[in-house]
């Protein structure tokens, strides 16, 4: 919504109009240079992640995103302090950047992880380059305000088949596969497999279908079943705002 006045006038024998506006938008809250810089850079990665799953040729399996998480980042805060523990995590971020080739991109996607988009030759290349990454990260101690820490990283690896369609749905493989890997212990490299339903899933999955058609449209009288909706994962992006969801069905036996 704008309100403004235009104006006409004469300048150095030219004629000019501008306008005078004043822009009523809602208020945002303010941010610091660093973290105006960091969500910039997490925009341009999604943006680049966007265009990439657009590539005819991004489906080859040394083509992944990677997520690396933190082990124990809690822990680090609550020892070190918050501005030790970033300093910790600015150290890893160097680690990751030098290990980056040509092609690849990285980026700080939260406040204990990094998105990285790897292209390797094949999928041995692809796990090889992860597991030189979580090994280079255990391996180097970090001291910090005389206290030495040994860290470690879970990776997370998406891969662009089947189809993911839009980044949202890359990430939240990538994240899947690091969340697999934290559970397991840690220190650790999990790829992400996605399900392939076969002739009796499929018949399944149409069977649930059905059911979950017949309680949205209020058909079941019997209120068998309800959907609890809960993102997963939010990731600023232009254009559509895409959310993965859980769906759960009760039984009241």
């Amino acid at each position: 919504e704008t309100q403004g006045l235009i104006c006409s006038g004469a300048r150095r024998g030219k004629q000019f109009t501008y306008a005078l506006l004043d822009e009523r938008a809602p208020t945002s809250a303010r941010r610091s240079r660093d973290e105006g810089l960091a969500e910039l850079t997490r925009r341009y990665f999604i943006s680049r992640l966007e265009r990439a799953i657009a590539e005819p040729d991004i489906g080859e399996p040394g083509n992944a995103l990677v997520i690396v998480a933190l082990d124990g980042a809690s822990r680090i805060d609550e020892r070190t302090g918050t501005a030790a523990a970033d300093l910790v995590r600015e150290r890893i971020g160097r680690l990751i950047a030098a290990r980056l080739e040509s092609g690849d991109l990285g980026v700080r996607l939260d406040h204990h992880r990094h998105a990285l988009l790897l292209r390797r030759h094949g999928a041995d290349a692809l796990l090889s380059a992860a597991e030189a990454l979580r090994e280079a990260i255990a391996a180097t101690p970090m001291t910090i305000a005389s206290t030495t820490l040994n860290v470690s990283a879970s990776l997370g690896i998406g891969l662009f088949q089947p189809p993911a369609g839009d980044a949202i749905t890359l990430v939240s493989r990538a994240a899947k596969a690091c969340a697999e890997a934290q559970a397991a212990g840690g220190n650790s490299v999990r790829l992400h497999r996605p399900f392939v339903p076969g002739p009796g899933d499929t018949r399944h999955e149409q069977r649930i279908m059905g059911l979950i058609a017949q309680a949205l449209s209020g058909e079941d009288g019997q209120g068998r079943f309800h959907l609890f909706y809960q993102p997963l994962i939010a990731v600023q992006s232009e254009g559509r705002h895409l959310m993965e969801t859980h769906l759960r069905l009760v039984a009241k036996s």
